[in-house]
């Protein structure tokens, strides 16, 4: 039996608990994230009415986005990679594993990279606290291109969003879309 295995135990069933409470199916793969200052990533894709949540340890989050922002990765690259993870993921052929990496790992990490590269990141000053970020897919079904549009959402920075919350300000912030850019759903069945 390894060290504080029981304290890991125990960390565990609480983070599962911590999401279950907020009305999500947990799934925790690595209780350091869920116990350590992190950020929370949402998605939701428009015609498969697809949602998705991960947490990211602020610090890694940090990394990855601050690349985004130095030009160490192509803002054009990161938003093709993530249009096109969500969309499979929600039409239901998950991409294969890549870089010993699951498709939920490579949708975090393409979520870390793009967030950098928005007006999102900058507004929140980079989430110092943690917090709520999420993108909002629009596309039409079966589309292999789409339109990314991130926010953020209060909420306290350290409590997943309940999905109720969180279809709200999707809804709040598509009705916005509608009114102020037409144009973006001209071509969305």
């Amino acid at each position: 039996m390894r060290p504080y295995s029981d304290i890991w135990k125990t960390k565990k069933l609480i983070a599962e608990s911590l999401v279950r409470s907020a009305g999500w199916t947990p799934s925790v793969r690595d209780v350091a994230i869920s116990s350590a200052p992190q950020i929370f990533l949402y998605v939701w894709d428009m015609p498969s009415d697809w949602v998705w949540m991960c947490t990211a340890s602020l610090e890694e989050f940090r990394t990855l986005s601050r690349a985004a922002q130095d030009g160490a990765v192509e803002a054009e690259t990161v938003r093709g990679l993530l249009g096109s993870v969500i969309g499979a993921a929600a039409d239901g052929r998950p991409p294969q594993e890549q870089c010993d990496m699951d498709w939920e790992e490579q949708l975090g990490l393409a979520l870390s990279l793009y967030a950098g590269g928005t007006t999102t990141y900058k507004a929140a000053n980079g989430f110092p606290e943690g917090g709520h970020f999420i993108v909002l897919n629009y596309r039409s079904a079966g589309a292999r291109t789409s339109k990314l549009r991130p926010f953020a959402a209060p909420g306290r920075a350290q409590v997943p969003l309940s999905p109720e919350v969180l279809l709200a300000h999707k809804a709040q912030v598509l009705a916005l879309d509608r009114g102020r850019h037409p144009e973006w759903f001209e071509d969305i069945a």
